[in-house]
């Protein structure tokens, strides 16, 4: 009776793992969506929208709200939307928020402050993005006294969107402060396989874009380059986003026809002379420009050890141990039964 208790109670562990190996290979790898999110402006409904990798159609989320009249960047971490702009109508009321990257809704907005003694005011903002550590940064301009009157600086900072205050973390004032400046800053993105941050910059010349990569560790930024590569010549990079294979995805502003374009280039040891690979102009099935240029984040599917069913190959192994253990243990006490 023991024996054979033992040996029923193998196989039902034998059974039940077999049956949670089949449940866990049913099951979605994620909840990430591997989505193209972008902001869309236009006449009827407006907010969060996806686009479409092959063509750059846009549309909207379901539950997609316009709360500013600009939007200055998106984001999407830990399964978490986040976004920065300005109010509606109040170019000085900066805000973060949150969004739903499955509906599009978002949360109430928290305005914006710089941790920094002598704080007056933000000036500008633009770009987000998400470091592998998950801290999130953005750039902005602002103002603070130093000596008796304010003085106006440009850094890289970082962003708590639950209390929305922003700590400098890279000095920018060399490269986007001056008169004139060199540059104008446009968005920010970390590539996923050398974790690399980049910040991507229009230059005041009549140059290609240019990039410029960020050690925020350390505090300090390197030089500038350009993107040499053929279709670079008349416009510069808004928007960017990697994509979990290191391409970059971006919005560029063609100033030649003037329309936004949903475009990719390759990886960053390839930026000197790739050229820009068009997908289509962005929400152009909207209207013409119907976009917040600024507003682009990918949703990376994280890349996992996998058989191509969707799950970690570990709950694969485990998985089957339990089911061979069961087995073998269902056959021996057969064997033993038989002698």
């Amino acid at each position: 009776m023991r024996r054979s208790a033992r040996t029923a109670a193998r196989t039902a562990i034998a059974a039940l793992a077999l049956t949670a190996l089949g449940l866990v290979a049913a099951s979605p790898a994620s909840a990430h969506t591997n989505n193209v999110f972008g902001f869309v402006y236009q006449d009827g409904p407006s907010g969060i929208a996806t686009y479409d990798r092959l063509n750059a159609d846009a549309t909207l989320l379901p539950e997609s709200t316009d709360i500013g009249s600009d939007i200055r960047g998106i984001e999407v971490g830990n399964e978490t939307g986040t976004g920065v702009g300005f109010l509606a109508g109040d170019s000085a009321a900066h805000i973060v928020f949150t969004w739903n990257h499955t509906t599009g809704a978002v949360s109430a907005p928290t305005d914006l402050t710089v941790d920094v003694p002598g704080f007056v005011e933000i000036t500008d903002l633009l770009g987000l993005d998400t470091l592998p550590d998950g801290t999130l940064i953005t750039w902005v301009e602002y103002s603070a006294f130093s000596g008796e009157f304010p003085a106006p600086f440009s850094a890289i900072a970082t962003l708590n969107p639950a209390t929305g205050v922003l700590t400098p973390v890279i000095d920018m004032s060399d490269l986007l402060i001056g008169d004139p400046a060199d540059y104008a800053l446009r968005s920010l993105a970390t590539d996923p396989i050398s974790g690399q941050t980049f910040a991507f910059l229009s230059p005041f010349a009549a140059t290609p874009p240019a990039y410029v990569g960020l050690n925020i560790a350390a505090g300090t930024h390197g030089d500038a380059a350009l993107f040499n590569g053929t279709d670079f010549e008349d416009g510069f990079v808004a928007g960017a986003d990697f994509d979990a294979d290191g391409t970059l995805l971006f919005i560029y502003g063609n100033d030649e026809r003037e329309i936004y374009e949903l475009s990719s280039v390759g990886a960053p040891s390839t930026w000197d002379t790739a050229a820009r690979h068009y997908i289509g102009d962005a929400a152009g099935n909207l209207g013409i420009n119907p976009i917040a240029d600024a507003a682009l984040t990918i949703e990376n599917t994280p890349a996992l050890a996998s058989t191509g069913s969707g799950f970690p190959i570990v709950w694969l192994v485990a998985g089957s141990v339990a089911v061979l253990v069961g087995g073998l243990t269902v056959v021996t006490a057969r064997r033993r039964k038989a002698a």
